[in-house]
Parts: C-alpha cells; structure tokens; sequence
C-alpha cells in the first residue's frame, strides 16, 4: 500500500456480547516522523446492508412476480431510435438477455399475418400519439409459435411532443389455448344438449330478458321465433298451482340458501296441456353489493319420469293412508273372497278363514244402501277397460253390526284379456267421516258468527249476545259467559244460560275460578270430566259445579283481558274435537279484537277531543297541559311530561309534568347534551320506545326510577315523555295512538306560533294604516290647503290687477293656476289609491247590471257631452265584492274609455260566467295602444300621453287593479292602436262564501 493510499473494506466486528456486525473499514497509510502509519475508521453499515438485502429481495420478488405473470416491460426512444426491453421480454422471444436488439428487429418477430397491424398500430402511436392494446402472434427466436399481448402508450417531452414509446408484453398463449379449449367444449356441449334434448335459459337478472335455446321451445311445441324472450314467456306458462314453490326455490337459491335453485314444476305446452320440467339454474354473475344479475340453467323434460314416479307413490298410498286391509276376490258371483289380510279381524269382526272359506263373500259386507252404487262403479271400471278405479267412500256392516267408512283403490287382474281376479286395499276413514261432518257444523257456525260479526246495525253487546248463544249451540253446552279479570277478581261481563253464579255482573275471586288455570296456556283448556279429571276437590268445582268447560285467554293489544268460556253442570260423553277447539279459539279471537277495536276508538275520540281543544287555546303552556294530561290517560303512564327546546340555552326545558309525577320527582330535569334519551330523541326526530330501561346504556340520570318510557319529538318545539315506574310493554296500538297525539301537539304549537306572529302583524298594520290614513288626511286638508291658497290669490291677482298685466303675466299666472290644479288632482288620486285599503266596506253580493247602472248615470254628463253609447250586459251576473269599489273600478274604465277618443265614444259591456268566477269584459273603440305599452298601464303614474294631449293623473288604472286585486280578482287588456281596447275583469261568483 503506498504512502498516503487510501483503502475500502467492508467486514465484521464483534461486539462485547459476542454479536457480529457488518462494518465498513477506511484506512489510510500516511508517514509521521518520517515512519509509516495507518488510520483506519470503522463504520456500522448494518441499516445499510438490510436495505441492501430488502432491494435485492423486491427485485427478485418483481422478476419473480413479472416471470410468474409472464408480463415484461419495454420501451422505445424516438430521439435514439433505441429499444429497451426488460429479461422476461427477452425470455418470450426465448433470446438472451444481452442480445442487441433495435425497433425493427422487435417488429420482425411478429408474425407475418400480425406485422402489419402492429405497424399500422406504432406508426398512429408516434404520429398522433395513440395507445394501442393488441392481442398477437409472436415467432420467437426458437421458431415457437406464442400469442403476446401489447400494450403501448406514446411519451412525450416538456413541450408536448412525442418522444418515445412505454409499454408492456405478456405471454398469453396458455389463455389462448385455453380459449380455444372451451369453444371445442361448447361445441361438444351445444351437440349434447342439442342430442339430450336439454331446454337452456339464460336470464339478464336487472333487465328481465332472457334467451332461450331451440331445444326449450320445442319442449313445449313452439318453435323460438313464436316466444318473446322475456321472463313473463316462462312465468306465464308455470302452471299456477306450482308457482308458490317455485318461488321458494328460486328465492332460496337467490338469498344463498341454497347452492342451486332446482324445481320440478308444470308447463303449459302450445297446445294447452301441460308438462313437467325439471328446471335447474344458478347465478351466475353478482354486482359488487352482492344483488344478482345473470342466471343460467336448463330444462328437462321429465313428464314420463314424473308421471310413473306418480304412479308408484299412488300405490304406496294404499299402504299409507293407514292399516290397509288387503282384499283379493274372484269376479263371480258376490265376490268370493281368495285372499285377505290378517287385520281383516281388527277392523271387520271376522277371521280371515271365515273369508277364504266362503262364508262371508265380499258383497255380503257393502251396507245394503251402498252395495248397487259399488256394483255399478265396478261394471263401469269394466266398460273402460281400464286397469285401476277407486270408489268414493262407501259403507261396510262389521260382525257385530257397527257401521264403517271405507275407500279402497282395486287393481283389475287380467288373464288373456279376461277378468278373474280384484286385487284391492281398503281403508278404514270412519273417523274422517266424523271429522268432516263435524266440519261441515263448524263451517255453518263460523258463516253464522261471519254474518253475526259483520252487522253494522248490532251493537257490540248485541253481537257478543248472539255469539255466546252460536257458541252453546255449537257445543251443545247451556252456559257462556265472557269474564274480565282485574286485581285478582273475575267479573261477568255478559252470560247466556241459567247458571245461578254465572249471570251478567256476578264476580268472584279468581282463586275460586277455572279461568285462573285458563289464562296460563297459550291454547283453550278443555274438561271433558271434572271429577275424573282431579277437579272434584277444586274450590272451582265447589262453587260452580261445572263437570265440563272449554275456555281461551281473551286479550286486548297483547294485554290479557280476561276469558271466554262454555260449560256445562254434566260431564261430556265424548272429548272436545279439534274443530270444537277451534271454534271456540275463533270465538275469543273475534272478541279480542273487537275489545281492543273499541279501545282504540274510544282513544281516538278522546284525542279528538282533545285536537279540538289544543285548537282552541292560545298559549303554549295551555297547550303543554292539556298534551300532558291527554298522553297520561292514553298510556297511563304516572310520569307524563313536556319540554321545550330552548335555543338559547340549547336545551329541553321543563313545560310541564301530570300531577301523578309529583308523586316521584320535585321537578323536571333539564336536558343538555345527548346523555339523554329525550335529547336523542329531540335530535334525531325519531319516535323511540322503551319496554325495558335497563337494557338502554343511557338514561336521565343514574338514579332514574324508570322502567318503561315512551319518547315522542314535537318538531323543533321539543319532546312529549310518557313513564312507567314498572315495566310496561307498550302495544302497538298505543304507540301510534300517542304518534297521533304528539302529531296533533306539534301542530297545535305550531298554530299557536303562526297565530302569535298574526296577532303581532296585525298590531303592526293596524298601526301602519292608523298612520296612513294619518297621511291621507294631511293629503287631503294639509298639503291641499295651500294649493287652494296659492291658486285662489293668483285667481284674485289675475281679477284685480288683469288690467294692469301684459300678456306674459297673465300667461305665467294661468301656467301657476294650471299646475296648482293638477297638484291638487293629483293628491287627491293619491289619496283614493291608498283608501282602496284602508277605508273598504265588507264584501257582500253585488249584481253587476244594477252596479253598471249606477254607473253610467253618474257620467250621464260625461256621456252625453261626448255623445258617446254605453251598452250594458244582457246577462244576469252577481259578484262578491264592496260596492263602492266596484262602482269606482267599473267608473274609471268607462271613463278612460270615453276619455281616450278621438271619434264618437262606443263603450260594450258585456258579462259570463267562468267556474266560481264572473268575467267581464269592456270593449272602446277608443285609440288602442301598442303592444309594448301593455305592460306598464298599471302601474302608478304611468302615462302613455302628453297633459296636451290627453288630462289625467296616470293613476286611474292603478286604482282599478288594487280594487281587483284586493277582491281576488284578475284584470288584463288586449288593444290594438286606432281599433281599441278590451279591459277584461275577473271577479268571485256573488254565491261564493268569503
């Protein structure tokens, strides 16, 4: 090492623990007094070296990741003409990594039919900067034949211009082949299901179409152009019977209960009959929210399957029905019997022997009343030659002479085309028998409790009247009797029957009763032997003595109410049916609803009441009052309260309590924050209740002693609460109920709001017209006397000292007169305008040809100085209106119409009427006006002539659409210049209430 050298190593050190770690070692040999030394430095390069090792792991990873995916990355320079590929493009052209290659080599291994496009391709790329995505084939330098995907996107320079090219390559010839593997398999697939004759859908889930395949439409005998390819071309062609379940497996399959939805189900066919399929199905495709939108599956004809399958499960019915007893008799004569089963014994009385030895031929069974019907029935089968008939029910006589019920399903046996043999399975169903005839009872009952339940014209205790007597006469037992149970005591509401301790009004203690063991199951309790049944010794049998009883739980909104009941002093021959049991649950059914239906209506007419009365009061704390006392005895709840919200203090503030509360609490809380269930509730605007408090992880405060709580918002008025001390479960019905209520506060507040600001506004208009009329009369006395004054003196002026005066003077003194008198017109035209409010007479009817009248005899000088005609309406019209206005308002327009006139004055009135309107229209000849002129004629000061031309204010019109607008009204005009105008009016019908 020569002198002043310096060297780079890089080893280990060895810690004082015996740890090794990387170092990089720096030394330098320098000369001190003339004698060599080195120094070396040490520096840990640990951080170093496992950055070192992550990179070199990521890049073998991303070779590893780009290899794995066959994706290789390359790049062209346009200002070098160089091309740059990454070692997996290398490695699909199966070239080395180092091997040189330029833009045209790169282009040179695409296949000749390819090249062409991914020339065309590159070339719109570098000249008009256009990506390309291509899937083409690659001849690589081992000659193999591989299909690439490339993928080239332009670069460009600061200046926006196109500098090179960036892209990638990835092999994709295993999709290829794979591609081109499944167009064989769905090739061989469309030629099986073509061969299996395999109906195939395919069904577009959001849209509802669906396609299907020849082989469907065929199945049911159309071809595929007869079919729409919509989901209502299947759905309309299920038989209806089946759709149910089919619906329930498509359903199941679609929620994911079911890996496939798999149906066998009927179709109607083109020519009306109908087959069975089998439809098999699957999503296939799910939109990101899991909702399906595509399913395929087939269809299988699978009638001739389904139909022996039905046949089979027929005889095995034979069987299954019940102890069968099996029959073979010869066809002769009275039916020999050949062979019968053991338990003939059981059901008939007699022995198989006494059968087979022909003592008792199968004829000799039939009841004499049914033996010629089964006789025929079996001639007939015969006739038809068919191989299997059943009879209806038919009666068979047992060996002690009890009478049963049979049906059987008999099997013809042939030999050679002849009949010898009956083979049959007869089914005892003497007890279906009883059960539908018993049935058929209960169906005449529930029609007679239908008919008694439905008329309008019966009052509940009528109704309830007529039921417990249906109910003793369906159970042929003389007491019924509805009882409610209250603290521990059974109360007779109303009874049929003679029973002494079961009249209407009599009470007893529940202990002492049979409903005390009722009213704890969920079905009717039944005694068909009270003795016999443990009943002898029960303080219930002591005082009533009733030996059978059948009664259900009654209850109202989900509270229990009490019970219904039907007994008897004797014990029952026979048990309580199903159908009996049912009946009577019918029954309580009824009762329970109508109980809680009169409930409910006698709530809603006390919170009618109570709208009325909430509309009617002025204040809020009248309000909150009667809210609270209404909410209290709709949920009888003793902690009923109110709160405003309070926006300065962003809080719910106490309104009000029910005086039960004060019982509980001192005073109502304030809520600030939403540590509270009304705070939530204010700020949610959601109702909430709470059956158990306990279970809510916030409340008023620790220390609440509530159990139950109903919460409903008032708005932005605040919160309406009502609470339980003890758990209560509120009924649905009483929670809409209190809704209602709370609706009916909330609107009540907001009325009283609205009625408040009225009050206020009125206050302040009526301050505001005191002031005009205040201006008004300084119009009229104040500022109008000293015109008359400057116009009197320059009057007086002009007498005295005329003579005296040149021309200029008397000219001047005319111009001041002129314009102190148009002032003063004009002040007082101001004046009318403002008294169309503020001095107005009430509306009454006013007929208009009478008003019209009026009218035109008021400017009868007017008329006739101008020679002008004023012809009145011919038809009878009345409106709603203050007289004096509309004499003003028609006055004015008659007027203008005369005033406005270069020729002899022509004025049409005429009238209609229009729905609740009278419309009326006044037609001059006058000068008309232009059509941009229309606009503007009403408003204030308006004038569309000069004073030398035509005198007026320019207020005359204004008047005329105040007056109009103040009676709802409309007024508008069409003119034409030098024809007229028509000024059309549209006032309320005089019959319309105002």
């Amino acid at each position: 090492m020569a002198m002043n050298d310096t060297l780079k190593v890089e080893g280990n050190h060895r810690r004082a623990d015996g740890e090794t770690y990387p170092v990089e070692v720096w030394v330098n040999k320098i000369a001190v007094d003339g004698n060599a030394r080195y120094i070396a430095v040490a520096r840990d390069i640990t951080e170093r070296k496992q950055r070192e090792t992550e990179l070199k792991r990521s890049r073998e990873f991303i070779e590893q990741a780009q290899e794995s995916a066959s994706i290789g990355g390359w790049e062209v320079d346009l200002t070098t003409d160089s091309l740059r590929w990454t070692d997996e493009v290398y490695r699909i052209h199966d070239l080395p990594t180092d091997t040189d290659i330029d833009l045209s080599d790169g282009i040179e291994f695409y296949h000749p039919d390819d090249r062409p496009q991914i020339e065309a391709a590159f070339d719109r790329l570098i000249s008009d900067g256009e990506s390309y995505d291509l899937e083409l084939r690659l001849i690589t330098a081992a000659d193999r034949t591989r299909w690439v995907r490339a993928v080239g996107d332009p670069q460009f320079d600061e200046a926006g211009n196109i500098t090179g090219a960036l892209g990638i390559f990835q092999d994709i010839t295993d999709r290829k082949e794979r591609d081109e593997e499944l167009r064989e398999v769905k090739e061989r697939l469309d030629l099986a299901v073509e061969g299996a004759n395999l109906g195939v859908w395919d069904w577009d889930m959001e849209t509802d179409a669906v396609t299907f395949n020849e082989q469907w439409a065929s199945i049911l005998g159309f071809s595929l152009d007869e079919l729409e390819p919509r989901l209502e071309t299947w759905e309309n062609r299920v038989h209806p019977a089946d759709m149910p379940d089919v619906e329930a497996a498509l359903n199941a399959h679609i929620d994911g209960d079911a890996d496939l939805y798999d149906c066998e189900h009927r179709m109607q066919t083109k020519a009306g009959d109908y087959r069975w399929i089998r439809d098999v199905g699957k999503v296939v495709d799910r939109d990101d929210d899991g909702t399906p939108t595509r399913a395929v599956g087939i269809h299988l004809d699978i009638t001739e399957e389904k139909e022996s399958k039905l046949q089979l499960e027929e005889e095995r019915d034979m069987f299954a029905e019940g102890p069968a007893v099996v029959f073979k008799w010869e066809n002769a004569d009275g039916w020999p019997v050949e062979y019968v089963s053991k338990n003939v014994a059981e059901t008939f009385g007699y022995t198989p022997e006494q059968f087979r030895s022909g003592e008792i031929p199968y004829a000799d069974l039939i009841h004499d009343d049914d033996l010629d019907r089964v006789m025929d029935e079996v001639a007939e089968a015969k006739d038809n030659a068919v191989d299997r008939f059943r009879h209806d029910p038919y009666r068979m006589v047992t060996a002690d002479g009890e009478i049963r019920w049979v049906t059987d399903n008999t099997k013809i046996i042939r030999t050679d085309g002849e009949i010898t043999h009956y083979l049959g399975y007869l089914i005892d169903v003497t007890e279906q028998k009883r059960l539908e005839r018993s049935l058929r009872e209960s169906e005449q009952s529930v029609r007679e409790l239908t008919t008694i339940a439905a008329d309008t014209d019966r009052e509940f205790d009528e109704k309830l009247d007529a039921l417990l007597t249906l109910g003793t006469e369906r159970l042929g037992l003389p007491f019924g009797f509805l009882n409610r149970i209250d603290d521990g005591t059974q109360h007779v509401v109303q009874a049929v029957g003679d029973h002494p301790e079961l009249q209407t009004g009599a009470s007893a203690p529940k202990s002492d009763t049979y409903c005390r063991k009722t009213i704890t199951q969920s079905e009717p309790l039944d005694v068909q032997d009270a003795v016999a049944e443990g009943w002898g010794n029960d303080p219930a049998y002591e005082r009533y003595a009733l030996g059978c009883y059948i009664g259900g739980t009654v209850t109202v909104d989900g509270d229990q109410y009490g019970t219904l009941c039907f007994a008897d002093q004797q014990r029952r021959d026979h048990e309580f049916t199903d159908a009996e049991r049912a009946f009577v649950e019918l029954l309580v059914q009824w009762i329970s609803h109508e109980l809680a239906t009169q409930t409910v209506e006698r709530k809603l007419r006390d919170i009618n009441d109570t709208a009325k009365q909430l509309m009617t009061v002025p204040d809020r704390s009248q309000i909150a009052s009667i809210a609270v006392e209404s909410a209290t005895e709709l949920l009888h709840t003793p902690l009923t309260g109110i709160w405003w919200y309070d926006d300065d203090r962003e809080a719910l503030v106490p309104a009000g309590m029910a005086e039960s509360a004060t019982e509980y609490i001192d005073e109502q809380p304030v809520f600030e924050d939403d540590t509270a269930l009304a705070w939530r509730v204010f700020e949610s605007g959601e109702f909430q209740a709470y059956d158990d408090l306990s279970a809510v992880d916030a409340l008023h405060n620790n220390e609440t002693m509530l159990e139950s709580e109903a919460i409903v918002p008032l708005g932005d008025h605040g919160v309406i609460s009502a609470g339980a001390v003890k758990p209560q479960a509120f009924s649905e019905a009483d929670l809409n109920l209190f809704e209602v209520l709370s609706s009916t506060v909330e609107a009540a507040l907001t009325r009283a709001e609205r009625e408040t600001v009225l009050r206020e506004t009125q206050a302040e208009l009526k301050r505001s017209n005191e002031e005009l009329e205040q201006f008004a009369y300084a119009a009229s006395h104040d500022l109008q006397e000293p015109l008359r004054t400057v116009s009197s003196y320059l009057t007086l002026l002009e007498r005295r000292y005329g003579e005296e005066l040149d021309g200029d003077a008397s000219e001047f003194i005319e111009f001041a007169v002129d314009g102190a008198d148009r002032m003063r017109k004009m002040i007082q035209a101001l004046l009318a305008y403002s008294r169309v409010d503020t001095r107005r007479e009430s509306f009454e009817p006013v007929e208009v040809k009478p008003l019209l009248e009026q009218v035109t005899d008021d400017l009868s000088v007017k008329i006739d100085e101008a020679d002008a005609t004023v012809s009145l309406p011919a038809t009878a019209a009345t409106v709603t209106g203050d007289h004096s206005q509309l004499a003003q308002l028609f006055q004015n327009l008659i007027d203008n119409g005369i005033k406005y006139n270069t020729d002899r004055p022509a004025i049409d009135i005429s009238a209609r009427h229009d729905g609740e309107m009278v419309v009326i229209d006044i037609t001059d000849n006058g000068i008309g006006m232009e059509a941009d002129q229309l606009d503007d004629i009403f408003e204030v000061f308006q004038r569309l002539h000069t004073r030398e031309e035509f005198d007026g204010t320019g207020i005359g019109l204004s008047i005329c659409r105040k007056i109009v607008d103040r009676h709802d009204g409309t007024i508008d005009v069409q003119s034409t210049p030098g024809e007229g105008s028509t000024f059309t009016i549209s006032l309320p019908h005089g019959e319309t209430n105002r």
